[in-house]
Parts: C-alpha cells; structure tokens; sequence
C-alpha cells in the first residue's frame, strides 16, 4: 500500500480548525456585535418622558418591589427642572417635573416619581420608581476599573424612537469618575447604560460634548446605588436587586471547548493517518525464504 500524502491531510485538518474557530456570521464580523448583546439588554431599558415630552431620556431598570413596582436609574437631568441653576448655584434645591412616565416594552406612560436623587447636581444621578410592567429583568453590570481605553464599549437609549437603539464606540479616557467615549449618542441617550460587550452596564451617559459622550463610571455610580438598595431592603420593600456579572472564563464557552475537541481530533486523525506506512517499508521490505533447516 502507498504511503499516505500529508499535504491533503494538513489541508483537511486547517479547513476543520478554521470553520470552528473563526467566526462564521459576515454580519457579526463586520459590526462585532455578539449577536445576543440587544435581546440582554433592552427588555433593562425605560424610555423616560416628562414636561410635556418636551424632555426625554433613558433609564435601567436595577431593582423591583414586592409589590412589582421598578426602581430605574436615570440621569438627573431628565426630570429635573432647574438642574443647570443648580449646577452654578450649589445653594439652589432641586425641583422636579410632576409629570414623569416611563415606557419599558409594550407598557406606555406609566407613571413614576423621584425615590432618591443628590443634592450635588454634579452627580447627575436619580433614581425612579414606577408603576409595575408585567414580567421584568433587572440590568447586569460590572465594576469600571475592568475595563479601559481604547476598548469598545456600546451605547443603549432612546435617542429618537420608542424603540430602544445601541451604537459602537471606544472609551477615549477614563477621568474618574467619568469616562469620555466615541460612540454616537444623542439626547435621548441622557441616563442609558454604557455596556461592554457582555451586555453589563459599566457606566451612565451623561452628556455629549462635541462629537465625544460622556458617561460617570460605574464604580462611582454604585458608591451611591448600593446605599439606596440597601435602604430599600431595610425596608423590606426589594424583592430583586441588580447583580455584577463577572467575565465568563474562556474555557467555560461552549464554542471554545468544541473547538478544543474537534482540534485535538483533527491533529489525531493527522497524526494517525499520517504514520500509515506501506507494510513492506515498515518491516525491511518483503520477507525471505524460511531459513533452511
């Protein structure tokens, strides 16, 4: 029997490699959104609307009652009428808008007041309870110090539509306690999550400053976050809570350890096939006379 050629071999094992390692979707390639990374995040959001509509943003749902009601982070600013006085004024009260509505999936303008806010305007953070959705998730989130420039980041909101919308950017700097980034954001934006690519909230918009947004970083924002919750749960009043969600280990992804396995199959039936040599070349060539007696 003829030794077997490598070449083909090699070939058939690199062509197996490739089709499970490489990314197969032309679409995902070409933006890099995992293709799960929407369907996590927006069933969070909330379109948040008051004076009239005249003033919208987003918010994220991170914790609900026992009687199902939702407590959404938002930036300030949204529902605050005088929150630039007071940005040059410290010494001014914050007055909010008393016609506040949210709208989280197919629910519309349910109404929602202000539970916790900061007298410090420079912390543009509020955070919201509304009348209850039906079925709801609370956004994961990851602390900011995990990440930083130049890495992608996506950006959640309401910019124009009801209908929650992301873009893609990457993190410029990250002056604590803000990050300053390049995706393209817009007014609606004001209050929605900054994520990786994990779909886990890594910081807040806050506002957009020429063509660069910026957002408060996460670890800021739960210097104040885990404060609120932890009242709410003294009061027995928080059934659910948002949680971090740590980085999934690489070796723990289902596509790795597929491809792990078809590899090491692939390299074995190289190996293999590849030692199969003629029986005559394996032994010395073809055998003698029986030796004579």
């Amino acid at each position: 029997m003829n030794q077997i050629s490598r070449e083909p071999l090699l070939i058939f094992c690199i062509l197996i490699f490739s089709s499970v390692c490489w990314p197969q979707s032309k679409e995902i390639k070409k933006t890099n959104i995992p293709p799960d990374l929407y369907d996590k995040v927006a069933p969070t959001l909330a379109r948040v609307e008051c004076n009239k509509g005249n003033s919208v943003g987003t918010g994220s749902i991170i914790g609900i009652s026992n009687d199902e009601n939702l407590f959404i982070l938002t930036a300030c600013h949204v529902v605050a009428k005088n929150f630039e006085s007071v940005q040059r004024d410290p010494r001014l009260k914050l007055e909010f808008y008393d016609d506040i509505t949210v709208n989280i999936g197919e629910q519309k303008n349910l109404e929602a007041i202000v539970l916790k806010y900061l007298p410090d305007a420079n912390n543009d953070l509020v955070l919201l309870e509304s009348a209850p959705a039906g079925e709801q998730k609370t956004i994961k989130y990851n602390h900011s110090d995990k990440i930083s420039p130049p890495v992608e980041i996506v950006a959640f909101g309401f910019p124009e539509t009801g209908v929650p919308d992301l873009t893609i950017g990457n993190l410029k700097s990250a002056p604590a306690p803000y990050f300053t980034f390049t995706a393209d954001v817009k007014g609606g934006n004001s209050g929605g999550p900054l994520t990786d690519f994990q779909g886990r909230m890594v910081g807040m918009i806050t506002s957009i400053r020429g063509k660069e947004g910026r957002a408060l970083q996460m670890n800021h924002i739960l210097s104040f976050t885990d404060n609120w919750l932890t009242e709410l749960e003294d009061q027995k009043r928080l059934k659910k809570k948002w949680k971090r969600e740590k980085h999934t280990s690489l070796i723990k992804r289902p596509i790795f350890i597929a491809s792990v396995l078809v590899s090491i199959t692939a390299a074995t039936l190289f190996y293999v096939l590849c030692r199969t040599e003629d029986p005559e070349e394996s032994f010395g060539g073809p055998p003698g006379p029986p030796d004579s007696p």
